[in-house]
Order: C-alpha cells, then sequence, then structure tokens
C-alpha cells in the first residue's frame, strides 16, 4: 500500500490542509482495520461535519491536524458527549 501526502490547498475549500492520498476504497480500508464499511463511513462523516477533514475519491484532507489528533487521543475537539 502506498500513501502520499503534501501541504496543499484542500479542494473546494481554499484553505491549506495536509493532503493525504488513499488509493483504497472504503470498503478496502474497513477490512484493514477489522471494522465494517459502515462504521468507516459514520466515523468519515463525523469528522467531516466538524471540519476536521474533507474527503474525496483517493484523497482525506486534513483541515484540523490539532483537532484531529486530539480526537485519536480520545479527546474530544469540540463535538460533544457521542460525537453528536
Amino acid at each position: 500500500m502506498s500513501t502520499a501526502a503534501s501541504i496543499t490547498d484542500a479542494p473546494g475549500r481554499g484553505r491549506r490542509a495536509v493532503l493525504v492520498r488513499i488509493p483504497l476504497s472504503q470498503q478496502e480500508i474497513a477490512d484493514f482495520v477489522g471494522l465494517s464499511r459502515t462504521s468507516v463511513a459514520t466515523a468519515y462523516t463525523r469528522m467531516r461535519q466538524r471540519g476536521l477533514i474533507r474527503t474525496g475519491r483517493s484523497y482525506v484532507a486534513v483541515l484540523d491536524m490539532a483537532a484531529l489528533e486530539a480526537l485519536a487521543e480520545g479527546g474530544d475537539p469540540g463535538g460533544g458527549p457521542g460525537g453528536d
């Protein structure tokens, strides 16, 4: 598996982001990490709604690295209990 990351303008947003090219479908990501495709889709949706990421075909643009790191460490980047 090969990925590439670069700092660029987020597609459709006009602001800086870390763009990670991921040549995998949501199903392939789910299989890789041992989750259902629905779980991956739900996680992507919640992160998009919080303004942490923007996704497209074969990429994830990280819009708020600090908040994404806080979420990964079990913190709450402003989404409230349960992520809603």
